[in-house]
Formats: structure tokens, sequence, C-alpha cells
């Protein structure tokens, strides 16, 4: 056996076991990175670092323009969100709202 055959044939006993090895580089990479993440959250303290893993999950895109892309949309929404928060806030005249 040939150490180019080793691959193939790995792949192909990849593929009978129901992975898409095309996708497995890209869903290693956003696991290793989420798995980044989570430590670096630990080791900063955040009070829920399972957060930061799931914000790599929720980013993440198999190509590098959609990941751009998607960003421009967060940050939009993320702008929306800020003005609407601003609207509810004046509309309410900073009044805390009644407790029973």
């Amino acid at each position: 056996m040939t150490r180019a055959a080793a691959p193939s044939r790995l792949s192909a006993r990849m593929s009978r076991l129901g992975f898409d090895v095309a996708k497995l580089p890209y869903t290693m990479r956003t696991a290793l990175a989420a798995c980044a993440a989570l430590l670096l959250g630990w080791a900063i303290g955040l009070d829920h670092p399972q957060w930061s893993a799931m914000t790599v999950w929720a980013a993440s895109q198999p190509l590098r323009g959609q990941i751009f892309e998607k960003s421009l949309f967060r940050m939009a929404g993320t702008l929306v969100g800020v003005a609407a928060g601003v609207v509810f806030l004046l509309i309410s005249g900073g009044q805390n709202p009644p407790t029973s």
C-alpha cells in the first residue's frame, strides 16, 4: 500500500459512514475555533463562556466572503436594535414600568 492510497481509502470509509468528506476541513476548523473561544472565555472569567463558542458556530460560514457579508448584517441588526431601544426609552420618558 502506498501513501497516496491511504487517504483515498480513508475517504471512502468515512463516506460509507455518512461523513461528507469535502466539508470535513470546514467543520473541524469551526469546531477548533469554538473550543478556542470557549477556553478563552473561561480564561478571562466570563460569566457564561459558552456563548463565545455559540457565537463562533452562529457566525461560521463555509466561504470566507459569506463571513464578511454576515458580519455586515449582524452590525446592521445591532444598530437597528440600539435605535429601537433608544426610541422605547424616549417614549417611556425613562420611567420604570409599574410594579404589582
